[in-house]
């Protein structure tokens, strides 16, 4: 029996008991037997479930344990763990990619470290198992580069954080984060370590190039050509040398005082300060940046002009408004100097007479001054970029010599050319100046109105020809006035010859046979003295003809004197009535005059013949223009006083004018006679005289169908 007791396996105590059964007799044993076959059941039995139970924990082992290698296998992060003997326990997949060793040829050796170090040295995993403490850790580490750091955990008690580098790792060698722990059994005694593995190369990188761009930053920050400042709001936390010194205060003065302490009250603009820059603030603040114009002042520096770009900046994971200033006062200055320059040149070139239009080489309008307005009916806000073909039409046939003049930069001058508008013909000179300054083609148009300057050519044409006949009358005067003196000579001889008062002639008469008696009577009967006479008086009309042309040929030097206005009216009357062009065309006589003058009338101080010029002008348009009324023509002639001036009304009962004739009538060269009757300049010459030469007025009134009156006003 105390063998039996002594096995372990209840198989084997079960069929040594069974032999022994067989041998002791079964009366004897057998009631012993059953009790203890009893026993041995119930050990069998709790042996079996024992079995059962520990395979199961071996089976739920075993899973856990290929769970914690799939865990750390399959970790995309680089993990292994020591024993507490600092031996190799596990080093997945990921490790072995970044370190190049396999698992296989490091787990179970103490060289964890062959992975990071060209020679033996303890990692972190290795210190924590020594428990090492801070001190002599971090002796370890802090030889290492700038960036290198080493840390307790936040997060397990006795674990480790720390950054370095390892040129082992990768192409260029990595960046690690690298955390280590502690793993304790269930009394929290050290049985190992874990260390795991954080690729912060780029996060490394970009901490250097934002360390570059920073201290760029403050290089320009500092060196800049404009003021910057940092801002917390509208609170100053930083500024360069260049705002201390457009400020004129010192460091402490601008952080200790808000933006707003630099600004105006108000702005030019009419905003409040303080308000419209917390607008802009809060703008920035919200990404949009912000560039304005603003006026500081303040403190101890004198106002001035500046543009302000406002935009958020992220500095050390902040957010704050980075503010440059740009001092533009000189550029304001300039700008205004500027800006009345342009308006003074703009008002010369809109004050020429010429029309004045600017384009490029492509024919697109840039300048447009306000003769050009006028005379198109075309604003130059209208005009300026559109091609002058379509604004002016006109110029289309000229495009192609005005394209030429900026290709060949030649000027192009078109004189006397002739239009027409509206039955009327005009006439302009055309210049066109090629432009090619600072690489800008294009050319400058200038168009003048030179009819008047045409007709003044024609006139002074036709004036030369006068004044070359009125040479030529006065040398016919001479040569004819000889000849003719000769002949009323000759004419009054004969006549005194055959008087019979002479004794001479009797006694001539005699001595041919024949007595004057009979001569007389054979002159009278053929009327030969009637003829002598007439041959007398036609002599002395024809010297007085020559008379009249010298006397038109000289050169008049009229002087002003006092004179009566209305004697000189009746007199320009008196001629006019005797006048044969008026004759011909209307007898002045038969026009009624009807006068009304004042008694007392003062003498006016003036040039006689100018001033009958004015009245015959009048006077012979007056008559020719009642041509065309029924009835009898009259002119109502009145002189009066007014104040310090003499009035002189002529007024007809003609057909009158209308009011765009009317606005017209004194303009040079403008007549509705036609140009076989009429050069349109009597009225221009009468205005001239009245207002120019005499200081005084002269104007029409007329409506259409009920005649006109001028009325000339002179100065006492």
């Amino acid at each position: 029996m105390r063998a039996a007791k002594s096995k372990t396996d209840p198989l084997e105590v079960f069929a040594e008991c069974f032999e022994f059964w067989r041998a002791m007799e079964e009366n004897e044993t057998i009631e012993y037997l059953k009790k203890k076959i009893l026993q041995l059941e119930k050990k069998a039995d709790l042996y079996l479930q024992t079995k059962n139970q520990l395979d199961a924990i071996g089976e739920k082992f075993l899973s856990a344990q290929n769970l914690l290698s799939n865990i750390v296998d399959g970790n995309p992060l680089p993990i292994f763990i020591l024993d507490k003997n600092h031996i190799v326990i596990y080093w997945n997949r990921t490790f072995e990619k970044i370190s190049g060793i396999k698992a296989h040829d490091i787990i179970g050796t103490n060289e964890a470290w062959r992975a990071f170090y060209d020679e033996k040295r303890p990692v972190m995993a290795d210190l924590i198992i020594d428990g090492v403490d801070e001190e002599n850790f971090w002796d370890h580490y802090k030889h290492n580069t700038e960036y290198t750091t080493l840390q307790k955990s936040a997060l397990k008690d006795g674990a480790y954080e720390s950054q370095d580098f390892f040129p082992r790792f990768g192409k260029n060698g990595m960046w690690l984060l690298a955390n280590a722990c502690p793993l304790t059994d269930a009394h929290g005694n050290v049985i190992g370590a874990m260390e795991t593995f954080q690729d912060v190369t780029n996060l490394i990188n970009a901490q250097k190039e934002s360390r570059k761009n920073e201290e760029k930053y403050m290089s320009l920050f500092e060196n800049a050509g404009d003021a910057f400042f940092l801002m917390d709001y509208d609170r100053l936390i930083d500024c360069n040398a260049l705002a201390l010194k457009i400020f004129n205060c010192s460091h402490e003065d601008m952080l200790s005082n808000s933006i707003f302490d630099f600004s105006r009250e108000i702005q030019p603009d009419g905003q409040e300060s303080k308000e419209e820059f917390q607008t802009k603030i809060t703008r920035a603040y919200g990404g949009k940046s912000q560039r304005f114009y603003w006026k500081f002042s303040g403190l101890f520096a004198k106002e001035f002009d500046a543009n302000v770009t406002l935009s958020r900046v992220e500095i050390h994971g902040r957010y704050v408004l980075q503010a440059v200033v740009r001092d533009i006062t000189r550029h304001v200055k300039a700008e205004k100097e500027l800006s009345t320059l342009r308006k003074y040149l703009s008002n010369i070139i809109n004050s020429m007479p010429s029309l004045l239009i600017g384009i490029n080489e492509k024919g697109k309008i840039t300048h447009w001054n306000f003769k050009a307005e006028q005379y198109t009916g075309v604003n130059a806000s209208i005009a300026v970029g559109q091609n002058i073909s379509r604004v002016f039409p006109r110029l289309k046939d000229e495009m192609g010599k005005i394209k030429d003049t900026i290709k060949n930069k030649k000027v192009l001058e078109e004189t006397k050319m002739p239009n027409e508008d509206k039955g009327e013909v005009y006439y302009e000179n055309l210049t066109v100046y090629p432009l090619s300054e600072n690489g800008v083609k294009g050319a400058v148009i200038r168009i003048d109105d030179v009819t008047d300057q045409v007709r003044i050519e024609e006139m002074m044409i036709q004036s030369e020809k006068m004044l070359s006949l009125g040479s030529l009358a006065a040398g016919m005067a001479h040569e004819i006035n000889n000849p003719l003196a000769g002949m009323m000579q000759n004419a009054q001889v004969m006549i005194n010859r055959l008087s019979t008062d002479m004794p001479a002639n009797e006694k001539i008469a005699r001595q041919v046979g024949v007595s004057m008696d009979v001569i007389n009577a054979y002159m009278e009967k053929r009327e030969i003295l009637k003829f002598a006479e007439v041959i007398n008086e036609s002599g002395k009309r024809a010297a007085k003809i020559i008379r009249n042309m010298l006397s038109f040929a000289k050169k008049s030097e009229s002087k002003k004197r006092s004179y009566n206005l209305s004697e000189v009216l009746d007199k320009i009357i008196e001629i006019a009535c005797s006048d044969y062009d008026l004759k011909t065309d209307y007898d002045f006589k038969q026009i009624e005059i009807i006068r009304e003058y004042d008694t007392g009338v003062p003498a006016v101080f003036c040039d006689e013949s100018k001033i009958q010029q004015v009245f015959w002008n009048i006077l012979r348009n007056g008559a020719e223009a009642m041509q065309e009324t029924d009835g009898q023509s009259r002119f109502y002639l009145r002189i009066y006083q007014s104040f310090d001036l003499v009035c002189v009304e002529i007024k007809d009962n003609g057909p009158g004018m209308d009011n765009k004739i009317r606005k017209r009538l004194f303009e040079p060269f403008f007549t509705t006679k036609g140009k076989e009757k009429g050069t349109g300049l009597g009225l221009a010459v009468s205005y001239f005289i009245i207002v120019k030469d005499h200081g005084g007025q002269i104007s029409i009134e007329s409506d259409k169908g009920a005649g006109s009156k001028f009325t000339i006003q002179l100065k006492i």
